[in-house]
């Protein structure tokens, strides 16, 4: 947010002359009604006044039209490069409906009656349309849209700083090429997604940070209770060959409420592949994270069977060499992140752990 842009809510006539506006704001003009002839608001109310009674006749009260008055003034607030927000207008679409436009001003308030003989709309903001987007797009075009109740005026400068946020965050959007009106428009779980990734990265961090403090017993403990707490069974703990090889943690690779496991009992339960897990309890980078894949291949090498191979560090990612050699030998690295969203997943709490 600029201390040098202001930001302005500008609606116009939804109503018959919606075509015309709407056609004159993609050419750059944006135009305001209660402007017929000689009611610049540049003059006084009072030539306003008397400009509006030649026009329109005496009907309305004083009142009225000084409130008119007051609030197209906001007009000649409007300096260049400010950045205007009209409700319901699409530069894509020829009628009006739940999306809004940006643009922004490149010639400040001007009276000019338009061209067509309209008696009206001479209260003109040159401007550059910029995009329009739906309001459901994302958090942020729902932070703008929900504000359109306060900003209820014909012009309303907007003094809400979250607001003006929301539109900025749009811009920079629009500046990186996104499609607003692709088919992730109104995709509620995507907006979700969006809108609350910042704080679901910083508490998956925080939970690494936490689990790089325990002992490695209760890291391999919330791993256990991981897999049993979705039907794997433990079959083994420590296991070791003297020679280099080591599993933290063996399980069943079946649920034993699965067809895998009826398709073993009918057949033969020993062939069935185990699930070995070594836990590596890293910060950062593990320049030696080879070696955990290694020593479960060599694990492997002495089952006489194809097993899941399945390393668990909770550095901050895997070198080069370590995701080749996983790749080559069919081994899954799961880095402390990917590893901390599996526990929030499956409802294990790190808080509950010594």
């Amino acid at each position: 947010m600029s201390s040098n842009v202001n930001y302005f809510v500008f609606r116009i006539n939804y109503d018959k002359e919606f075509e015309f506006i709407r056609n004159e704001l993609l050419k750059g003009t944006l135009r305001q009604g209660w402007g017929a002839s000689g009611m610049d608001v540049t003059k006084s109310v009072d030539e306003f006044s008397v400009a509006w009674q030649k026009n329109w006749g005496e009907e309305d009260s004083e009142k009225k039209i000084t409130r008119k008055y007051n609030n197209i003034c906001i007009m000649k607030e409007i300096k260049l490069d400010d950045i205007i927000i009209i409700p319901k207008v699409s530069i894509l679409h020829e009628d009006s409906g739940r999306f809004f436009t940006v643009a922004r001003c490149k010639k400040p308030y001007s009276f000019s009656l338009p061209y067509n003989e309209k008696n009206d709309f001479g209260h003109c903001i040159g401007i550059e349309p910029l995009f329009s987007v739906p309001y459901d797009f994302n958090g942020e075009s729902q932070s703008v849209s929900n504000k359109f109740g306060v900003y209820r005026s014909a012009l309303n400068r907007v003094y809400i700083s979250d607001f003006c946020l929301a539109v900025d965050s749009l811009i920079k959007t629009y500046n990186n090429g996104a499609d607003f009106f692709s088919e992730q428009s109104g995709n509620y779980l995507k907006i979700l997604s969006d809108t609350t990734m910042d704080a679901r990265e910083s508490y998956l961090d925080k939970m690494v940070g936490e689990m790089q403090k325990w002992q490695n017993k209760t890291l391999e403990n919330i791993i256990e209770q991981l897999f049993n707490k979705n039907g794997y069974a433990t079959k083994k703990q420590n296991h070791y060959d003297g020679e280099g090889g080591d599993i933290d943690l063996v399980f069943q690779s079946y649920n034993e409420n699965t067809l895998l496991s009826n398709i073993y009992d009918l057949t033969d339960k020993d062939n069935a592949p185990d699930i070995y897990v070594q836990a590596k309890k890293k910060r950062h980078t593990d320049y030696n994270d080879i070696n955990g894949i290694e020593q479960l291949l060599q694990m492997e090498s002495k089952s006489g069977k194809h097993n899941i191979l399945i390393v668990i560090n909770l550095a901050d990612d895997f070198t080069k060499d370590a995701k080749q050699r996983a790749e080559d030998d069919g081994v899954i690295l799961l880095n402390g992140k990917n590893f901390a969203s599996l526990l929030v997943r499956y409802g294990i709490d790190v808080d509950d752990m010594d």
